[in-house]
């Protein structure tokens, strides 16, 4: 079954965005429902990919569950019985998430294997900016398409064990740019930490 749009009966939908659609739900409660809209540097496809929707809720909802000691975020639940009567049903199964109200952080990070898109055209400008961080020492020959070298990623398990790296994978982090804007921004850890901590009560 194949998603594009959504109509929760007797819930104010207050955002709809490239994939997502958000309902308030109360004062504190949101719903977060994933559609299987296809989006591609911000343009919205007018075919959809069956089940997308269902897989990237699948995919959030196990990483915020993996990583709930690391802090409090908005996510609660995917289970139907935790949500609303109208975002229940065949066609919204899987898709939704209960979420707290919070303050967003407009960033996000992105994970490369390989030289291409917008890092090589940062590589070719020579500078060795917050893609770099934990990539490649950039005095190396490279060409499009070539994979990164890890430099320095070890991330930790909940109970201290090492965890397996991404092998050859660079880290980086950008600001969600305005939707009428035709990029986001590059900002490096440093400030996207600053943001995060001015963003605790």
């Amino acid at each position: 079954m194949t998603l594009t749009s959504t109509h929760l009966e007797g819930l104010d939908l207050i955002h709809r965005g490239k994939v997502r659609e958000t309902y308030e739900v109360d004062d504190e409660h949101l719903l977060l429902v994933a559609t299987d809209r296809l989006s591609a540097f911000d343009v919205v496809f007018d075919q959809p990919i069956p089940d997308k929707g269902r897989l990237l809720t699948g995919l959030s909802a196990f990483w915020f569950r993996e990583l709930a000691s690391l802090g409090p975020t908005h996510f609660l639940s995917t289970d139907a019985d935790q949500l609303p009567p109208a975002a229940r049903g065949p066609e919204l199964d899987g898709r939704v998430t209960l979420a707290r109200r919070a303050q967003r952080i407009d960033a996000e990070c992105v994970v490369r294997g390989y030289l291409a898109g917008s890092g090589w055209a940062e590589y070719q400008a020579g500078g060795e900016g917050a893609l770099y961080e934990v990539a490649f020492e950039v005095d190396d020959a490279r060409a499009a398409g070539d994979a990164m070298h890890e430099r320095g990623l070890s991330p930790v398990g909940l109970a201290g064990e090492p965890l397996p790296t991404l092998p050859e994978a660079a880290f980086r982090t950008s600001r969600r740019a305005a939707a009428s804007a035709p990029a986001d921004d590059d900002v490096d850890r440093g400030a996207t930490s600053a943001r995060r901590s001015r963003s605790r009560p």
